[in-house]
């Protein structure tokens, strides 16, 4: 196994190892996603780092991570989350109109139009924008 190959099971593991270490944490005390903003901003924070494959690979995992809040804690956390945005909310979140298919369709576009940005070398674009200060 080369070096690369290494380093791409072990990034791998350790993203699979976050999720999982997640669930347990939540599983044992959930009012810490509310009580300690800081342990969301460093999620949100990881979670940025990941490439969109890795990212759907764990989506599975982390979904279960979340599975247990009430509604109320959900919309506690998703209010938190939206506040990392400077949102006051998160939007509408109930697409039950959206078919499974639906989503696999979004989703290959979405991949299309990654890789077609970056064989026109913008993949800039794909990228956060940081927040940039302004002086009065």
């Amino acid at each position: 196994m080369s070096i690369g190959e290494l380093s791409d099971r072990l990034f791998a593991y350790l993203q699979s190892a976050c999720a999982r270490f997640l669930r347990g944490l939540l599983r044992t005390c959930r009012e810490i996603l509310w009580t300690s903003p800081q342990l969301l901003e460093q999620f949100d924070r990881q979670l940025k780092t990941w490439p969109e494959d890795d990212y759907l690979s764990a989506l599975p995992e982390l979904r279960l991570a979340f599975a247990d809040l009430t509604p109320r804690e959900t919309d506690r956390v998703a209010a938190l989350i939206a506040g990392l945005y400077g949102k006051s909310n998160l939007g509408n979140l109930d697409y039950a109109s959206l078919t499974p298919d639906d989503l696999t369709l979004a989703l290959q576009l979405n991949q299309q139009l990654c890789r077609s940005l970056e064989l026109d070398g913008l993949n800039i674009w794909l990228s956060i924008p940081q927040e940039v200060e302004t002086s009065p």
